[in-house]
């Protein structure tokens, strides 16, 4: 997208190894990445469950793997669950996630381990530092959580995203995938984990996803009905 207003709600996009973006010309051409060169106006506008994998180089301010500029600061922007492997390569003012944010934008449960160049300080994430991160991890610097190549590969940051997620978000087969992926399956389905109900409520019956009754719990999503008429989602891992 080369530029959005208020309203826009951008899920489940992404853009892989094989593309690039790349702007030549003078020092001035900037404002890109790999999913969003710039928001326009006020308003609130919501990048969710997106990631970004191409390697993002322009000459001028503002790369980054997600949003280039929120231009003039003035757009809420939410990124959710978004992710950057592409290295970032600016001639200044660039970042993982965003080259600049509103001081009311978020990020939650995102995660970044592509190199940057062009930066300003030690904005290694994000520019504008009264914009709020929860739950955020990168390899390249330490504006937030900093995690290590071996914690990306090994499954670890994939459940440390999880956690925050409140559910399967993220998946990894360690060893085959190189990096946590976007669960599309489960986020398809809003999926998230709920307490067990207490052993002193009688289960009346046990069902898969796609509803088989079974005679105990399976790894995946299990409905369980219980004898008080209540039914609930019971995850196993």
């Amino acid at each position: 997208f080369g530029a959005v207003a208020k309203g826009a709600e951008i899920r489940n996009v992404i853009v892989d190894s094989s593309c690039s973006v790349t702007i030549t010309g003078d020092e001035g051409k900037g404002y890109a990445a790999g999913l969003i060169g710039a928001t326009q106006g006020g308003g609130t506008v919501i990048i969710e469950n997106c990631g970004n994998e191409a390697n993002v180089t322009v000459p001028g301010p503002n790369a980054a793997g997600i949003l280039g500029v929120n231009d003039l600061g003035q757009m809420e922007v939410i990124i959710r669950n978004c992710y950057n492997t592409g290295n970032i390569t600016g001639g200044r003012e660039s970042a993982a996630i965003s080259g600049w944010l509103s001081g009311s934008s978020v990020m939650e449960n995102c995660w970044s381990s592509g190199e940057i160049t062009g930066l300003d300080g030690n904005n290694t994430f994000y520019r504008n530092g009264s914009a709020k991160a929860t739950n955020c991890y990168e390899t390249f610097g330490a504006q937030v959580t900093q995690v290590t190549a071996e914690q990306v590969a090994n499954g670890e940051l994939c459940a440390m995203l999880n956690q925050g997620a409140g559910g399967q978000v993220w998946k990894q087969v360690v060893g085959t995938d190189a990096h946590p992926m976007l669960d599309f399956t489960w986020i398809a389905n809003d999926i998230r984990p709920t307490v067990v109900v207490p052993a002193t409520t009688a289960t009346e019956g046990i069902y898969t996803i796609g509803g088989a009754k079974v005679n105990e719990l399976q790894r995946g999503v299990n409905i369980v009905r219980k004898a008080d008429g209540s039914v609930r989602k019971i995850l196993v891992k």
